[in-house]
């Protein structure tokens, strides 16, 4: 439920960075080298970030980072399609960078250390980890696809509200089956 329910939603909203920006810079009478540098911006918060933030917030909040990653991630989406400028953009950009920066360390780390991964061995269960990865970031450019082709704003609206519901209810699941596991242990 893991891949399903927090990585292919997360890495289909990350696809905003290599896919849309682009399109819009280039709409907004940009070049490629300023789209580039719109999604260095984007890469280098989480590069810079990774180490400190990923270390800082997996002690003080755990296997949360998963949700806070996505939800941060969410907010700029949406703050973006609401205002679509390019400051907004590079607003958006940096929060996305941001939320990369812990978000990515902690879902493979969340992942490598689950029952599921160990069930098929840490090596098998990363290549399960990163074939589910190409599947969202080939999903990812449909689904923009969609959003821009029907409307931006209500789109990414719509695909952040299903998202975030897909991360809850996995945030469910993981209540469910704790609770479970106390029942069984007598606890």
């Amino acid at each position: 439920s893991f891949m399903a329910l927090i990585q292919i939603p997360y890495i289909v909203m990350s696809a905003f960075v290599y896919y849309y920006v682009p399109i819009y810079a280039n709409g907004q009478g940009l070049g490629e080298t300023e789209s580039c540098m719109l999604i260095m911006i984007s890469s280098l918060c989480s590069v810079y970030l990774s180490v400190g933030l990923t270390n800082y917030l997996s002690n003080k909040i755990k296997d949360k980072t998963i949700y806070l990653s996505s939800v941060i991630t969410y907010i700029a989406l949406v703050m973006f399609a609401f205002n679509m400028t390019v400051p907004m953009l590079v607003l958006a950009l940096i929060m996305i960078g941001v939320a990369n920066s812990f978000g990515t360390p902690s879902r493979v780390g969340y992942f490598t250390n689950s029952e599921e991964a160990n069930a098929y061995g840490k090596n098998r269960a990363m290549g399960i980890y990163n074939f589910v990865d190409n599947i969202g970031e080939s999903a990812g450019p449909m689904v923009l696809a969609g959003i821009v082709s029907t409307g931006f704003l209500g789109g990414m609206v719509k695909l952040v509200l299903a998202f975030a519901g897909m991360n809850g209810l996995f945030a469910l699941s993981r209540l469910v089956s704790k609770k479970r596991e106390k029942a069984t242990m007598g606890i």
